[in-house]
């Protein structure tokens, strides 16, 4: 049976340690769908202006707007390498992850950057979303309700349900998270 998600090892051996120093950007958007439990439309539609690069906290909130806004927290190290991407960026843009001829990067563009470096067919950008929920429940101790509202559960019937999960609690749990890769 084939299990919808990696463990934080698979992921460092099967998809990270794939991808070369210099692909900032490449390991930039796979970290953040891993570390937060993006949607690749979500990811896709990050501005610049969403993400506050003054803030030199450990943990930096990113507002997705959409149908169901919401804050994701990155981790100091995602974070430094999206600054880093920034600074090395030749191509202007109001959107975090552009080509390399200063468009938007769509889905397609993104499932290419995981097919470059997977060496498992089946690993996608849902396999990553996958994997970050089960990291949170079963290694970082979040709860169901606390995992939905990070991942942004769209559902109606639940949504009573994860308002009651407080963001600033959510935070400092996510603060204390050690990633092992």
């Amino acid at each position: 049976m084939n299990k919808n998600f990696l463990t934080p090892e698979e992921i460092k051996i099967k998809l990270l340690n794939k991808i070369p120093d210099s692909f900032i950007r490449d390991r930039a958007i796979i970290e953040l769908l891993y570390k937060t439990g993006l949607r690749v439309k979500e990811l896709i539609n990050i501005r610049k202006d969403d993400i506050d690069l003054n803030n030199h906290n450990q943990i930096t909130p990113i507002n997705i707007t959409g149908k169901h806004e919401r804050t994701i927290f990155i981790n100091n190290e995602t974070f430094n390498l999206i600054k880093k991407m920034l600074e090395k960026r030749k191509k202007e843009s109001d959107f975090l992850f552009i080509t390399r001829t200063g468009k938007q990067l769509n889905r397609v563009d993104v499932e290419n950057i995981i097919k470059k470096y997977r060496i498992n067919d089946n690993i996608t950008a849902n396999t990553l979303k996958q994997s970050y929920i089960n990291f949170m429940l079963n290694n970082a101790n979040f709860t169901v309700e606390e995992v939905k509202k990070l991942v942004g559960q769209e559902y109606l019937s639940i949504k009573k349900t994860i308002d009651n999960v407080d963001s600033d609690d959510l935070k400092n749990k996510y603060k204390q998270i050690i990633w092992p890769v």
